[in-house]
């Protein structure tokens, strides 16, 4: 049935919203908070990704949860050597500037769509808002 109904358990409450509701608000306030805890466990498992690739490509046994990674303890200095270099390889390339280029491209998509001017820079603030 449509509609919003809770959960409630000894814990916490919980409340549903049924996929038939058209009017679901978009939180933008619980959307910008998310954005920085999201985008540096991004980086987190782009890092153990490419450790991963180089510990396989050396034949070097890896596994890992989260952020803990773990070998055996024969080749424990191999990896801790790939970590590290994955890790600067990875926070030397221009993060910043790509996400930058990503929100203006986005940007642009919005306006051309919109038939408004990108260089306007009021739209374009109003865009970021």
């Amino acid at each position: 049935r449509p509609g919003k109904f809770a959960i409630k358990t000894s814990l916490q409450q919980i409340v549903l919203v049924s996929e038939d509701s058209e009017e679901l608000p978009v939180l933008v306030q619980k959307q910008k908070a998310a954005f920085p805890p999201n985008f540096i466990h991004s980086l987190d498992s782009t890092h153990m990704l490419h450790t991963a690739k180089k510990c396989i490509g050396q034949g070097i046994t890896f596994a890992a949860v989260h952020d803990s990674f773990w070998t055996h303890a024969g080749t424990m200095d191999q990896m801790n050597s790939l970590l590290r270099d994955s890790f600067v390889s990875l926070h030397e390339s221009p993060i910043n500037f790509a996400l930058y280029l990503s929100e203006e491209t986005f940007i642009w998509m919005l306006c051309e769509v919109a038939n408004i001017s990108f260089t306007d820079a009021t739209i374009r603030k109003k865009l970021r808002e």
